[in-house]
């Protein structure tokens, strides 16, 4: 009877141990999903104070695509095809570039933009915002994305560096455009340029798949993401 009651101790002990941490990990899930959420919600804001709502509107079309895609069985052949589609689509725009033909983008336009700031200022910026991210200021940090699990790991960090390479590289073309402006001509950039529109589809889509995964996580309660926890035998790491 002794030994019994050891065992069904050590049972129960073990099982509050789980359950306990467990818990305390879909704590730091909810709190993770929910700023993250929020910090999503202020890019797509800023994208859209930008004008650049063209852009990440494409990436969401895309996506919705993909998804059509799958939902009907299709293969993997056919989402590479699209894929392939899609980027005939920016060598068209990167053609049309190089021919001085009218995408967009205005170098004026955009000159009216900056007249207010100095290229030092659009280079703190740029520098403000590459550190903001990395030090989990306006986005979650790599550590609170682990929490979410590997594979949502994997697109937070993705997503967090393609907003990281797509700003260095739009500060880069504006550095050089407000250096010179009178001798700026876009179709010497078309490259660049067509290369920053592909990144800041990539973000869209990006911001668009984590966002809606986030909102699923944030909406639920921590009673119910401790239960999915203990089912798939996930609790908080010892540090």
């Amino acid at each position: 009877m002794d030994v019994l009651k050891i065992i069904l101790g050590t049972v129960a002990t073990v099982l509050a141990f789980y359950a306990t941490s467990s818990m305390l990990l879909a704590q730091k899930q909810l709190v993770a999903a929910t700023r993250l959420n929020g910090y999503l919600t202020y890019w797509q804001n800023w994208i859209i104070e930008h004008n650049i709502s063209k852009v990440y509107a494409l990436g969401l079309v895309w996506n919705q695509e993909n998804a059509e895609v799958k939902k009907r069985g299709g293969s993997v052949k056919e989402l590479m095809k699209l894929e392939e589609q899609r980027k005939a689509q920016l060598d068209s725009i990167k053609e049309q570039l190089e021919k001085g033909m009218d995408i967009g983008f205005e170098k004026g336009q955009v000159m009216r933009t900056l007249q207010h700031h100095s290229k030092e200022s659009v280079e703190d910026f740029a520098r403000l915002t590459r550190q903001s991210l990395v030090d989990g200021k306006t986005y979650i940090s790599d550590e609170e994305a682990t929490t979410l699990g590997v594979a949502f790991t994997i697109k937070c960090i993705e997503l967090k560096m393609g907003i990281i390479d797509l700003v260095d590289g739009a500060t880069s073309l504006l550095v050089v455009l407000m250096d010179d402006p009178d001798n700026f001509e876009i179709k010497e950039y078309s490259a660049e340029i067509a290369n920053l529109i592909w990144k800041g589809i990539s973000v869209s889509r990006g911001i668009d798949v984590v966002s809606r995964a986030a909102r699923v996580i944030s909406s639920k309660s921590v009673l119910s993401l401790t239960w999915k926890n203990i089912i798939t035998g996930r609790r908080l790491s010892k540090r």
